[in-house]
Formats: structure tokens, C-alpha cells, sequence
């Protein structure tokens, strides 16, 4: 789902990795939850009213995670998978920061994780 596009200064690799490790995160997650029923991760990417960030988000509807243990997911070297290194959460968030941006997760055990990651719109003026 794609919103109003919005315009915004990066690199174009590092932030097509950032959002390939979240919808791949969301994909483990559903696949973690054997039961799950109509499997989704949603991807949308917008801005904000004042055109003054630029936002991309990733929703699934997996197992969630226990409000206790939501920022330890971007903590180096955490991981609940098997085979994971724990580093892909915490490289994409040092990435997302170093372009000016931030990360939230949000998640409610049960239904679902969502991860927003917002970056400050470029001026297009400027351009």
C-alpha cells in the first residue's frame, strides 16, 4: 500500500536492505506460527500530512512479541531463530538513524508485529 510518494535523500541500497530484513523478518515470524490463519505482511510507505517525513511500515500477523522483550530485538546479536546472527534488526536501525530516521516496534502477542521506520522528507526545493 503506497500512499502519496514522498521525497527523501538516501542510499537507495542501504534502505532497500532495511526494508528486505523487515519483510523478512515478518516472514519468519509467520512461518514460527505453525496455526496461522490467512497469513499477512502488509508493507506500506507514505508521508505525513505536513510532507515533512517519509514513512514505511511492515505489519504481519504472526505470533507477536511480549511487550518485556520488544526493544531487545534491536540489540546486537539477539535473535530467536536458529540459524539468525541477531544483527539484522540492530544493522537496519543504525541505518535508518544514520539517515536522520527512526524505528518503533509495536506488538501485541497474538496478533501481530509492526515495525515503522520514518525519515525526515527531503526539502524539494532544494532539488
Amino acid at each position: 500500500d503506497f500512499d502519496e510518494a514522498g521525497r527523501l535523500d538516501a542510499d537507495p541500497e542501504k534502505l532497500r536492505r532495511v526494508v528486505i530484513n523487515l519483510v523478512g523478518n515478518a516472514l519468519d515470524a509467520l512461518a514460527s506460527k505453525a496455526d496461522a490463519v490467512d497469513p499477512r505482511v502488509d508493507v506500506a510507505a507514505g508521508q505525513n500530512l505536513a510532507a515533512t517525513e517519509v514513512w514505511i511500515r511492515v505489519r504481519d500477523n504472526g505470533p507477536g512479541i511480549p511487550s518485556d522483550k520488544l526493544e531487545a530485538i534491536f540489540a546486537p546479536f539477539h535473535t530467536t531463530k536458529d540459524a539468525g546472527t541477531g544483527l539484522g534488526l540492530a544493522v537496519s536501525r543504525k541505518v535508518v538513524e544514520a539517515h536522520g530516521g527512526t524505528v518503533r516496534a509495536e506488538s501485541t502477542v497474538g496478533q501481530g508485529t509492526t515495525i515503522s521506520v520514518s525519515f525526515p522528507a527531503s526539502d524539494v526545493t532544494r532539488a
